[in-house]
C-alpha cells in the first residue's frame, strides 16, 4: 500500500466531512498530527517519514490555511504520554490507542477498518505459561505486547517472539 496516498486520503476525507474536525481547525493556529507508522517503523529514519508525509501536509496546509505538521510516534507509551499531555491536535493510530485517546477528550474524525483483529483467550481454569507474539516492529506485535503489559497478563519473560 502506498502510505503517502493512504495518509493523504485519510486526512483529507476526515477534515472534509467531520464537525469535530472543523472545531479543531478553528481552535488552533497550526495542526499537529501524531502518526503511529506501524510495521517497520524502527527502520524508518525521521527524515524519511517527514518526506513521505510532506505531500499530505502540503495539501492539508493549502486546504485549511494552517501549517500542518506530522510527528512519528514509535511506542504506545510515548503516545499515551502525548495524549495525557494533550500535546497533539489529531492522531492516526491503532484502535487500542484511539480508544485511550477518546477516554481522554479526543473525538473520532474517521475510522479505517483494520484488516486484522483478534482476541487473546485461554482455556478456562488453565494457567498461562507462555504467549507467542509477532515481532514488536509489526502493528499486531506492538498492540499485542502493549495489551499484555497493560493488563499484566504474564511477566515479560513469558512472551515469546514468533518470526512471521
Amino acid at each position: 500500500m502506498n502510505r503517502r496516498l493512504f495518509l493523504q486520503s485519510l486526512s483529507i476525507a476526515s477534515f472534509a466531512v467531520s464537525y469535530p474536525a472543523y472545531a479543531l481547525l478553528s481552535s488552533t493556529s497550526n495542526l499537529t498530527i501524531a502518526v503511529f507508522p506501524g510495521t517497520g517503523a524502527e527502520e524508518v529514519p525521521v527524515y524519511v517519514f517527514q518526506s513521505s508525509t510532506h505531500a499530505m501536509t502540503e495539501v492539508l496546509t493549502k486546504k485549511i490555511s494552517k501549517k500542518v505538521y506530522t510527528e512519528p510516534f514509535r511506542s504506545f507509551a510515548l503516545l499515551r504520554k502525548t495524549i495525557d499531555d494533550n500535546a497533539v491536535d489529531a492522531l492516526l493510530v491503532p484502535p487500542v490507542i484511539a480508544a485511550y485517546a477518546m477516554q481522554h477528550g479526543y473525538q473520532p474524525l474517521v475510522r479505517i477498518q483494520d484488516m486484522s483483529s483478534g482476541a487473546l483467550i485461554r482455556r478456562k481454569g488453565q494457567l498461562v505459561t507462555r504467549i507467542g507474539m509477532t515481532e514488536a516492529e509489526s502493528w499486531l506485535g506492538a498492540m499485542g505486547a502493549d495489551l499484555v503489559a497493560q493488563h499484566k497478563l504474564v511477566p515479560a519473560n513469558m512472551l515469546e517472539i514468533v518470526k512471521t
